[in-house]
């Protein structure tokens, strides 16, 4: 795939802006060498495979209009919902098990019923809500323009 490195590069920078703290505990405190050995699985597949039929189709409407300036925007919203949990774990390959989406529990960040009443990516035909909004809310005030500044052109 073309750009794969500069798509993780950009990730790995925003990642180092937006979540400093989790970003530190997981090259610091659990020896996490580089982002890409989870990024690589979200950039190739485009979350096809963590994410329920439903979402992939919002993901890939999104992703098609509005390009890798979404797809970034997605993989930091997805990071602040898993933030918690993964500053929680002392094991490394736990870790990547919960980024990789090894166990089906772990997409409950994606879909559970919890989340949904919260503003989760479920859509919600009745507030207009979706994929969308769920990760412009998880980012909130101005990180579309940070995201932007750093984000390549549009491919």
């Amino acid at each position: 795939m073309p750009g794969l490195i500069l798509h993780v590069r950009v990730l790995e920078q925003l990642i180092q802006m937006k979540l400093a703290k989790l970003n530190h505990h997981l090259i610091t405190g659990l020896g996490l060498v580089t982002h890409q050995i989870y990024l690589h699985d979200w950039i190739i597949c485009l979350y096809t495979s963590i994410m329920p039929i439903d979402l992939s189709m919002q993901f890939l409407t999104g992703f098609f209009e509005r390009g890798w300036l979404f797809f970034y925007q997605v993989a930091l919203a997805i990071l602040m919902s898993l933030e918690h949990r993964l500053l929680a774990e002392r094991e490394l390959d736990r870790v990547l098990a919960i980024l990789k989406f090894r166990q089906p529990s772990n997409r409950s960040v994606l879909i559970s019923k919890r989340n949904r009443k919260a503003g989760s990516p479920k859509r919600d035909a009745s507030k207009g809500r979706g994929l969308a909004s769920w990760a412009s809310g998880k980012l909130g005030g101005d990180s579309a323009k940070q995201t932007q500044a750093i984000a390549p052109g549009k491919d």
